[in-house]
């Protein structure tokens, strides 16, 4: 378990935890002796921290499958949801978040 601040500084880890910050709102997470692929991970937003208070926030975390990160890391993507018309956009966007591995 861990914190990220949206910088992708690591804080009140468990250890045995590395973050890389990738573009804008993307973070890849490794974890030792986890593999991502077999293990989900719980991410939720530290919204007492958020950049984004106005528009809701989304983040998506998993595996890496995307060329965001590397193999074997997890991806967090983290995001703003705007409204558009009648669509429903996510822009990426660099927000602060918890994960842990239950």
């Amino acid at each position: 378990y861990g914190r990220v601040a949206s910088d992708g500084t690591l804080s009140d880890s468990a250890g045995n935890v590395t973050v890389a910050k990738g573009i804008a709102g993307y973070y890849c997470i490794s974890v030792a002796s986890v593999d991502p692929a077999s293990v989900r991970m719980s991410v939720t937003l530290d919204y007492s921290a958020t950049n984004n208070a106005a528009p809701p926030v989304q983040t998506l975390g998993g595996p890496s499958t995307f060329s965001h990160c590397p193999s074997g890391t997890f991806m967090i993507a983290t995001g703003a949801l705007t409204v558009n018309g009648g669509s429903i956009d996510w822009t990426a966007t660099d927000e602060p978040f918890f994960f842990e591995i239950p």
